[in-house]
């Protein structure tokens, strides 16, 4: 059995302790362990790239705002724009390159720590000087992520640290990391928001007396047992709490950020 701590992380993530569930690989195996008894099965749902969602509403980053509110593949689109190619011709590659220059500035890195996250998490090889170029093109195509970069690294550089706020308000003062002065009020917004749809889904629940219930929260993941029979129902109750919850925090005011979701039902435990 592992335990959950409502505010585990600076940012206000949950966080488990040992064995920690949250742990365990997307890829691979090992959810499969983990199966539903006889006659109950897993609701399990997602938030859909929230973290990039909330830092284009944030910095107010209009042409990532629409490709989201077109449902484009953000990481695709961004990588043929990197390197000035149609869409249908962006490699796999090419795409996961993207994604680690994407979410890589989200959480602060520079172009020195690039390479080793890209490596790392996708399975790409960026050479530092690739890396710096690849950046600088990445906030020629978002000027405002690289004007809130530059701006909050400009007060690190002078007052030596850093106070930020979520979307809800929650502060985090005194912030001397880079890659947490950058990233805090991003994760912290979807903490927030994920903790305001975990409430909706318990209440909404009720109403299955019990069979039905919320059994993990892993990281914007939701996994939720309940019997077979409700499954359907119950897919539909955590989805719309879900995007509700988060597009009453994030969306409060303009610009807005289209929110999705995704998932499943499932006997057993698989990435929703």
């Amino acid at each position: 059995m592992y335990y959950g701590h409502q505010i585990g992380t600076s940012t206000g993530r949950f966080s488990c302790s040992s064995p920690n569930a949250q742990q365990v690989p997307n890829d691979g195996p090992y959810r499969s362990f983990f199966r539903a008894p006889v006659g109950r099965t897993f609701v399990d749902v997602d938030y859909s790239q929230i973290e990039v969602r909330i830092y284009a509403k944030t910095v107010e980053e209009a042409d990532l705002l629409r490709l989201f509110e077109q449902d484009k593949d953000v990481y695709t689109s961004t990588a043929a724009s990197l390197l000035n190619i149609e869409e249908n011709e962006v490699t796999k590659e090419q795409r996961q390159k993207a994604k680690a220059i994407m979410l890589g500035l989200l959480y602060g890195l520079s172009a020195a720590g690039l390479p080793m996250y890209a490596f790392k998490n996708y399975g790409v090889v960026i050479p530092p000087d690739e890396a710096r170029e690849l950046i600088e093109g990445f906030f020629e195509i978002y000027p405002a992520i690289k004007a809130d970069h530059d701006e909050v690294l400009a007060e690190l550089t002078t007052k030596g640290s850093v106070d930020q706020r979520t979307l809800s308000g929650r502060p985090r003062d005194d912030i001397t990391n880079r890659n947490e002065a950058i990233n805090a009020p991003i994760q912290g917004t979807a903490a927030d928001g994920m903790k305001l749809a975990m409430a909706r889904v318990y209440e909404r629940l009720r109403k299955f007396n019990g069979t039905a219930f919320i059994i993990a929260a892993l990281h914007d993941e939701i996994l939720v047992e309940c019997d077979e029979a409700d499954a359907p129902e119950i897919e539909k109750i955590v989805k719309s709490a879900m995007i509700e919850a988060m597009n009453e925090l994030v969306n409060a005011e303009e610009p807005h950020v289209k929110l999705k979701v995704s998932g499943g039902v499932s006997k057993v435990w698989t990435k929703g």
